[in-house]
């Protein structure tokens, strides 16, 4: 019965009929998967804090969704794979209308640095 009530609520939400916000559903699974990632493997914090005050320090500058991007994808391959596909994922939720012509909107990049601040937060716990 569990079982049951719980596919409902997934195609209730995936529907956009159950009240819940798809994005708000990738970021608990984000902030979720960094968490327990983090916890399994304590040397992983200090590099992913780096990381991520990297990338929150590039979003400071007149920068496109594709420079962005660019600047993620230069940590994977290594032991920052996870927090790139964890960001990559955050992303995905809401690409602008613009990928490489237009600054990133003040707006925008305001929310995306609050994202990598609650990543700091988690990392630093």
């Amino acid at each position: 019965m569990k079982k049951l009530f719980v596919i409902a609520v997934c195609i209730l939400m995936f529907t956009g009929c159950a009240g819940f916000n798809a994005n708000q559903a990738v970021t608990v699974a984000s902030d979720v998967g960094l968490a327990l990632v983090l916890k399994n493997n304590p040397s992983y914090k200090a590099p992913t804090l780096l990381v991520l005050n990297t990338v929150k320090t590039f979003l400071a500058g007149d920068v496109t969704y594709e420079q962005l991007i660019t600047e993620i994808n230069k940590y994977t391959g290594s032991e920052y794979s996870y927090i790139v596909a964890i960001l990559l994922a955050e992303l995905n939720t809401d690409t602008p209308i613009s990928t490489s012509m237009l600054s990133l909107l003040d707006d925008y990049k305001a929310d995306l640095i609050k994202r990598i601040d609650t990543y700091i937060l988690i990392a630093s716990i």
